[in-house]
C-alpha cells in the first residue's frame, strides 16, 4: 500500500483516528434503555452508526430528542479518548511529505473539536468538515465533493480514509478511492465482508502499514 500517489487525504475520525466506538456503543445502548428499548450491538452497529436517523429504525419516534440526549452522554465520555496506534506517526508523516490532510466527520463540531484539539492535531490538517458543514451525510458525497471543491484538487489524487460503510460508500459516490481501516476489535462492529462489497481500494488492519 502506498499513498505517496495521493495529493489530498481524508480522514475519517471516529472509529478511524479516533478511538471512540466503544463511547458510542455504550451511549447509544444507554440511552436506547431510557426509551425502555434494548437492542443488541449488532443491531446498534448495522443500522444506526454513522445515520443520525438510524435510531428512528429501533422504534425511536423524536430523533431529535433522542439525537441530543446522546451527544450529551458521549460528550462526557471523550474526555480521555486516544488515537489509534500509528495514527500520529502517519498524519505527522504524510503532513512532512507535503500531503493535504484533511477531516471529514459524521461528528458534530462540540463531539470532536475538543479531543481533536486536546491531541494537537490542527497544524496538520488543511481542512475540516463536521456534520454541521454539509446539508447531506455520508455516504453521499457531499462532503468529499466540497472538500475537493474547497482545496482544488483532483479526484484520482485524493483519497479517504475510514472504518464503516459510509466512509467507503462516500468515496464509491464521489469517484475516488478509499483506504478501509479495519483493526482487529471492529469485528464487534462491522461485517468485513459487508464492507467489501463497497470495494475499497485498500484495507488496513494497522496505520502503521500506511507508513
Amino acid at each position: 500500500m502506498n499513498l505517496s500517489r495521493y495529493d489530498t487525504i481524508l480522514f475519517d475520525w471516529d472509529g478511524c483516528l479516533a478511538q471512540t466506538l466503544d463511547i458510542w456503543l455504550s451511549s447509544y445502548k444507554k440511552i436506547f434503555a431510557e426509551y425502555d428499548l434494548h437492542p443488541s450491538d449488532r443491531e446498534i452497529t448495522s443500522k444506526v452508526f454513522s445515520d443520525w436517523s438510524g435510531s428512528m429504525k429501533l422504534g425511536i419516534k423524536d430523533v431529535h430528542e433522542f439525537n441530543e440526549k446522546l451527544l450529551k452522554h458521549v460528550n462526557l465520555g471523550l474526555a480521555g479518548v486516544e488515537l489509534y496506534d500509528g495514527a500520529r506517526e502517519i498524519i505527522k508523516n504524510l503532513f512532512s511529505e507535503g500531503r493535504r490532510l484533511t477531516i471529514s466527520t459524521s461528528s458534530t463540531k462540540s463531539n470532536f473539536m475538543p479531543v481533536f484539539k486536546r491531541h494537537q492535531l490542527e497544524k496538520y490538517f488543511s481542512f475540516i468538515l463536521t456534520s454541521e458543514d454539509v446539508k447531506n451525510h455520508k455516504p453521499h458525497p457531499e462532503i468529499i465533493d466540497t472538500t475537493i471543491r474547497e482545496l482544488n484538487s483532483k479526484k484520482p489524487k485524493t483519497i479517504i480514509v475510514g472504518d464503516s460503510k459510509s466512509d467507503l460508500g462516500a468515496a464509491q459516490n464521489a469517484g475516488i478511492d478509499s483506504v478501509l481501516f479495519y483493526p482487529e476489535n471492529h469485528k464487534l462492529f462491522y461485517d468485513l465482508e459487508e464492507l467489501k462489497k463497497y470495494n475499497p481500494t485498500y484495507i488496513t488492519s494497522s496505520f502503521n502499514d500506511l507508513l
